[in-house]
């Protein structure tokens, strides 16, 4: 279980990479019958000149999607990453 909510970037930046990272390969997919979550996906604005969404009707789906990927497949390597950061 997560001690504390990841932030944004790196929530983000892991979802990012489940549905396509660097080297082209996709681990993640939207069922075509997932309307809400296509639509959320598609709609999703970001702050001007930040990486943070803007709150509103459609950044529910996204942040749900990304607390679980996190959670699942991002937060140890993530927290290893951070920690060998100059002591981070």
């Amino acid at each position: 279980a997560m001690t504390s909510h990841p932030q944004v970037r790196d929530r983000n930046n892991n979802t990012n990479a489940r549905f396509c990272n660097a080297a082209g390969e996709r681990r993640a997919f939207v069922d075509p019958t997932c309307h809400v979550s296509i639509k959320a996906y598609e709609r999703l604005i970001y702050k001007e000149g930040t990486s943070d969404p803007e709150k509103g009707e459609f950044d529910h789906p996204v942040d749900a999607t990304g607390y679980y990927f996190y959670a699942r497949f991002g937060a140890a390597r993530i927290r290893k990453l951070q920690t060998g950061m100059m002591g981070r």
